[in-house]
This record gives structure tokens, C-alpha cells and sequence, in this order.
């Protein structure tokens, strides 16, 4: 991600892009971050988990409890960002390995996706579905539907993983300009 920054900054075009990854060994599931994009961890129940934290004005208001997941869905300020690749001042957050059980459910994704889902909507369609690949249509299609009907039109990048079934499932959607 900072080498990825680096070349951000060297086009010297004020670009700029938001990074979510996750390792996973036996030793645990590990996520980076940087901006808004974010790694949602569900337990085969539907209860979240764990959450990364949105670089954002609207994040961190969110995360000292000022406002809830509802309002920050519809905030003005939805779209800045104080974090990303590109910036001088680069902050990858980086978790320690954290157990990650057999039923569990990992989402990676863009702003298009948490821009439009509350992280107990996003959960409750993650753990939908025979497979992985279900779970990500279900969300693409729920960030889909509440773009078009008046939430956020934003491009829409996203990974469901499940360690049951070994397998990943990429999906992307273009929903709007980013």
C-alpha cells in the first residue's frame, strides 16, 4: 500500500485512492486499511464482529458515538476522506491476528458498499447464501437498490470470503460516478 501511495503521488496529479486487504493464515485474519474502504468480519450468526474504522470526519463521529449508522448514511460530508493512497501523510491501520472461525464471513470492500449498508445490514446479507458468491451478489444488489433509490451513487468493489468453503468471491459494480 505505501509503494502503491508513492507512485499515487509521483503522477502529481492530487490523485488519490482508498485500500482495504486482508491476510489470512492459521495464525488468524489480518486487515489493512487505508481511507473508507473497510473489512467487516460476521459470525455465522450475523453479528458483527469486527469493523475497521472509516478514515472520515463522518467515521470518527460515528465511532465516538456522536452520530449513528443510520444518519451517517445521509451526511453531507460522506465523501471526504482525511486518509488515503496518494497523501503525504499515509496511515495504513494494520490489526493484529484475531481468530477467524469456520462459519465466519468477510466482506472487503469500497465506500460504494458502507456508503449505502449499515454494517448490520452488510452483515445480515453476508451470512445469506450457500456460498460466498450468493452473499456478494445479495450485497451488491441491496448497495445497488439504495443508490438507486437515492443513496449514494458510487462505484461499488467487493470480496466475500468464508474459510468453510475455501473460496472467495469477487464482485464489481459500476453504480455511479466515484
Amino acid at each position: 500500500l505505501e509503494t502503491a501511495s508513492d507512485q499515487i503521488r509521483g503522477w502529481h496529479l492530487g490523485a488519490g485512492a482508498t485500500a482495504v486487504a486482508a491476510v489470512v493464515t492459521p495464525a488468524g485474519l489480518r486487515t489493512l486499511h487505508a481511507g473508507d474502504a473497510a473489512a467487516l468480519l460476521v459470525s455465522g450468526q450475523g453479528r458483527v464482529k469486527s469493523r475497521t474504522g472509516d478514515h472520515s470526519p463522518v467515521g470518527h463521529a460515528v465511532a465516538a458515538g456522536l452520530l449513528d449508522a443510520d444518519a451517517a448514511l445521509d451526511h453531507d460530508e460522506r465523501h471526504l476522506v482525511g486518509n488515503y493512497l496518494g497523501s503525504p501523510t499515509l496511515r495504513v491501520d494494520v490489526t493484529a491476528p484475531r481468530p477467524l472461525a469456520a462459519r465466519d464471513t468477510l466482506v472487503l470492500a469500497s465506500d460504494g458498499l458502507w456508503d449505502n449498508l449499515t454494517d448490520d445490514a452488510a452483515a445480515g446479507h453476508a451470512r445469506r447464501g450457500a456460498d460466498a458468491a450468493d452473499a456478494a451478489t445479495g450485497l451488491r444488489d441491496a448497495a445497488g437498490a439504495r443508490m438507486a433509490a437515492g443513496g449514494k451513487p458510487d462505484d461499488l468493489g467487493l470480496v466475500v470470503f468464508r474459510p468453510a468453503g475455501a473460496t472467495a468471491a469477487l464482485g464489481d459494480a459500476d453504480r455511479g460516478a466515484a
